[in-house]
């Protein structure tokens, strides 16, 4: 069993791409990327060590099986479905990191935040 904490970034695209790679090189968490679009994720190496996952992150019910195997989530979907998403990772009882940068209100999402006891950080 690793000893790595293990991170997912949810979109592999301009932004979620690029942080999935810093995150490899760091050296201390096992890094998976999740994606609609196999194009997206066949730009990611297969050397790099990134575990790729092919799913529609707009299904509820698949995102949250998903997630149950990382300790940490970084959202970093398109604007038009990061509040949904984010309410899903949160009731998911994950820490996320989003930089969806979507136009609902994130403070919003405090409350289901602590009822869920994770740490929410938005970039709004």
């Amino acid at each position: 069993m690793s000893d790595k904490v293990r991170i997912i970034v949810l979109g592999a695209g301009l932004v979620g791409r690029p942080m999935a790679l810093d995150l490899i090189k760091d050296g201390n968490f096992a890094v998976t990327i999740a994606d609609i679009n196999i194009k997206s994720l066949d730009l990611i190496p297969e050397s790099t060590g990134i575990t790729k996952v092919n799913i529609d992150l707009s299904n509820k019910l698949e995102l949250r099986k998903l997630l149950s195997n990382f300790d940490y989530v970084i959202n970093a979907v398109p604007g038009f479905m990061g509040y949904e998403t984010v309410k899903t990772i949160i009731r998911s009882g994950k820490d996320v990191v989003d930089i969806a940068f979507f136009p609902e209100e994130p403070y919003d999402l405090d409350e289901l935040a602590l009822e869920n006891n994770v740490s929410c950080i938005v970039d709004s």
